[in-house]
């Protein structure tokens, strides 16, 4: 077995979580592998050590603890003026919050629509003005040189 399982079955037997079906064999591993007893002393030490410094508590004390834990919820339970204060503003800032965005979803449609049918009107005024250049006759350029360049040295 790897080291990590044996690990494993020491710790369920110290904690008494080990099968009965499964102590044989942990007792066989145990004496076949040095680093399995050395693990197994040392935990059983700490487990011994632990339950040593363990001290019984009076029943009063559980009495106490409950009492003073129940008065202490009860004072706490209650809602003081603060606390009701702080939820109340922290829902009707939620509230605002999510009207505002309501509005400004609306209005960002809106928006949308109109610029949807801006465009529209500038395809069909750009179509417009293409059919108007179309239909315009062929211009024809003609020229005529009337007058001569004449050229004279100043000497």
């Amino acid at each position: 077995m790897k080291n990590e399982e044996i690990e494993i079955l020491i710790n369920e037997f110290v904690d008494g979580e080990l099968e009965k079906s499964k102590e044989p064999l942990f007792f066989t591993m145990l004496s076949q592998n040095e680093e399995a007893r050395e693990y197994f002393k040392n935990i059983s030490i700490l487990k011994n050590a632990v339950q040593d410094t363990l001290e019984e508590f009076p029943d009063l004390l559980d009495e106490k603890i409950l009492i003073s834990a129940g008065t202490s919820f009860d004072k706490k339970s209650r809602w003081s003026l603060g606390t009701w204060n702080y939820s109340f503003l922290g829902y009707a800032a939620a509230i605002v919050l999510l009207f505002l965005s309501f509005f400004f979803f609306n209005q960002s449609s809106s928006y949308q629509k109109e610029l949807e049918t801006v465009i529209h009107q500038v395809n069909d005024q750009q179509q417009m003005l293409q059919l108007l250049f179309n239909s315009l006759p062929a211009a024809e350029v003609n020229s005529q040189f009337e007058n001569d360049i004449i050229i004279r040295a100043q000497l």
